[in-house]
């Protein structure tokens, strides 16, 4: 793109939201590149109207950056993991550019490759089980499958349970293979507006296994988290598990679903407490180095 006018811009759409490091841009080397510019972010997440619904084709851009008195022919915006956890959108606004003045590339740095899509073209599977002591059925794989389709399509367990003791529910990842892992994400509706819920769990762990069984037969898992969702999780709609690389081919997550302690300490709330966490997932994602 050539700075022939006084300004002009160029949205580009990577085609699904990336978990991104860095967002660089690098100008022709045979002009002094344009002085002065914006660099605008979106996740993909619609504007709203005065009475809170989507508008069809607008953006909102969390994240804005102008760049002043620009020398150089190469700049980098650097982004973090927490507080900008994807990048669908990309947006240029040249505010002053010097005849010649061109933007020869975008690049998007990702964090890496996520492990958990193709699952079906690379042998492995996702289950998710509500109430496993109780009466849990496990949804069928087709129906898992938004938790690991690239797509962000929102999973989530609408079913209301109130019973006299905890429910546990859980989610299990098979990756097909062996990978060295060393982060899961769990992305939830982070595209639902400010007040809604976007993280829709409370307490939980996460567990890996690299398959290897018990002398029980059953599998062995090393919990990499257990505790409590955050405020910062609640608000930004993403949990970033970082952990030592360990070999991984099964990744769990197993949280309360129902909190019975929560319900009879709930004076007054109502038919339906607020102690049922619905698990609500666009993405269970991912990540390590290495190959299979």
């Amino acid at each position: 793109m050539a700075g022939d006018l006084d300004d002009w811009w160029i949205e580009i759409d990577l085609g699904r939201a990336v978990a991104a490091r860095r967002v660089a841009l690098t100008f022709l080397e045979s002009a002094p590149p344009c002085a002065l510019f914006d660099v605008l972010l979106s996740t993909g997440e619609l504007a709203i109207d005065v009475v809170g619904n989507p508008i069809e084709g607008s953006l909102v851009y969390r994240v804005k950056e102008r760049f002043k008195e620009n020398e150089r022919q190469q700049i980098a915006l650097d982004l973090d993991l927490v507080r900008d956890p994807f990048v669908q959108f990309i947006r240029v606004e040249m505010l002053d550019c010097g005849a010649g003045a061109a933007l020869a590339e975008v690049e998007v740095e990702a964090i890496g490759d996520n492990l958990s899509l193709d699952l079906a073209a690379k042998g492995g599977d996702l289950e998710i089980i509500v109430d496993i002591d109780g009466f849990g059925d496990a949804a069928s794989f087709a129906n898992s499958l938004p938790l690991a389709d690239g797509r962000f399509s929102l999973w989530t367990e609408n079913r209301r349970i109130n019973r006299p003791v905890d429910v546990i529910s859980r989610m299990t990842l098979d990756l097909g293979a062996v990978y060295w892992v060393d982060l899961v994400r769990i992305v939830g509706n982070f595209l639902s507006r400010p007040g809604q819920f976007r993280f829709n769990f409370d307490r939980y762990e996460v567990l890996t296994s690299d398959g290897s069984l018990a002398p029980n037969g059953t599998r062995i898992w090393h919990r990499q988290f257990a505790g409590k969702a955050t405020t910062s999780n609640r608000q930004l709609g993403i949990a970033n598990h970082h952990f030592a690389p360990i070999e991984t081919r099964y990744v769990r997550v197993e949280w309360v679903f129902w909190d019975a302690a929560c319900a009879a300490a709930c004076v007054g709330c109502g038919i339906v407490p607020p102690c049922q966490f619905w698990g609500g997932t666009r993405e269970l994602q991912v990540f390590g180095e290495g190959y299979p």
